[in-house]
């Protein structure tokens, strides 16, 4: 048997094998959980899992000037990315936009919302910002 066929059929050099073609890039979604959800019940009851949502800069928050407010298509507050996410670096820092969906969303048995959004960055510009919108709902054993 000679080596050349054995490195064919291995795949090897000579068998004519050719370098797979490119994948296209696919976009990354990164989970992230967010924070404040208990204080905007009805936003997330009416919300569904695959909704469009949109990150925007709430800069004249006095809780956090960095914060990051989440608001479904009618401008209502849904939670805020927690202020200890690598997503206030990429945003606010870098000036990069996002396009994000609701990718899971629960009640626990407090009646208090779990909210995970699915983020992926892109460079189609800065994300807008809004002013700060107090919370309406005051959760039971909440100040």
């Amino acid at each position: 048997m000679k080596a050349g066929f054995f490195l064919r059929l291995i795949g090897g050099k000579g068998s004519g094998t050719t370098a797979a073609a490119p994948q296209p890039d696919i976009p990354k979604i990164y989970p992230v959980h967010l924070v404040g959800e208990q204080y905007y019940p009805a936003t997330a009851h009416a919300a569904e899992i695959g909704d469009a949502v949109e990150i925007l800069a709430e800069p004249d928050n006095p809780f956090d000037p960095d914060a990051l407010v989440v608001v479904d298509a009618r401008g209502r507050t849904l939670g805020y990315v927690p202020r200890d996410s690598w997503l206030h670096e990429a945003l606010l820092g870098e000036g990069k936009g996002c396009s994000a969906v609701i990718e899971e969303l629960e009640a626990d048995r407090r009646g208090f919302w779990n909210v995970r959004i699915g983020v992926t960055i892109n460079r189609d510009g800065a994300i807008g910002e809004r002013g700060y919108v107090p919370a309406v709902h005051k959760p039971r054993g909440m100040r």
